[in-house]
């Protein structure tokens, strides 16, 4: 008989924790998503990317008979074993497990018991180091090429920068961020850029007077040929 409860998924003394309606193949469905590389934990994922299936257990903690209980009880383990901050959960809050919809009361029960709970200071120092990692980590260069497509010819409209413009008031750069700006502004200054980047950015320009027309301000504003308007450098916005 298929029962609910609490699993953990462990390599290494580092752990994953996770609950289901369903335990019989929650192991299977783990395995599936990281062989496919959709695992929704980043950090199962890398781990399992770099060592394969070697070495991971799938054993069950707990037998919650009251569906209810799952979350209370699922981040009951999470927290005693710290696995958001040292562990493979991505996250230090229980969410809902794949077959299950939480109910209101479920919820509200979720949300009392994060209220007042306080990270110590081991824990936030190791978030803190988390976090610093994520971020200097490189796109690949598949991603960081599909980003480049998407934004060519990409018209900005003026609510858009207004905002752009207010979210950066008042944000202090650190200062090695800052220098490398810097140094990366003066580098590109320098560089002349290929032939075919040339031609890139050209083909972008044109996409951008071709879906827009200059204001009186300056500005492009987001018309163009498809609604059956022409920018020429005598237009001037009327």
């Amino acid at each position: 008989m298929n029962k609910s409860g609490i699993y953990k998924i462990a390599r290494n003394g580092k752990v994953y924790i996770g609950s289901a309606v369903n335990i019989k193949g929650r192991w299977a469905v783990h395995v599936c998503l990281l062989k496919a590389n959709k695992h929704h934990s980043i950090k199962l994922q890398r781990a399992w990317n770099k060592y394969g299936g070697d070495g991971f257990t799938f054993s069950v903690i707990e037998v919650v008979e009251d569906v209810e209980s799952l979350v209370s009880r699922e981040q009951h383990y999470i927290d005693l074993h710290n696995s958001a901050a040292i562990g493979f959960n991505v996250s230090p809050t229980a969410g809902s497990c794949l077959g299950r919809k939480l109910s209101d009361e479920s919820k509200r029960k979720i949300a009392e018991k994060a209220i007042g709970r306080k990270a110590s200071d081991e824990t936030r120092r190791k978030m803190s180091i988390a976090l610093r990692r994520r971020k200097g980590e490189r796109r690949p260069e598949e991603t960081r090429r599909r980003i480049a497509e998407r934004a060519m010819g990409r018209v900005v409209s003026e609510e858009t920068r207004r905002k752009m413009s207010e979210a950066m008031k008042g944000v202090e750069r650190h200062p090695e961020h800052a220098a490398k700006i810097a140094a990366a502004n003066k580098a590109r200054a320098g560089i002349k850029a290929s032939d075919e980047a040339r031609q890139k950015m050209s083909i972008a320009a044109k996409n951008r007077v071709d879906r827009s027309l200059r204001g009186k301000d300056g500005r492009f504003y987001a018309f163009g040929a498809e609604h059956g308007v022409k920018w020429s450098k005598t237009d001037g916005g009327d």
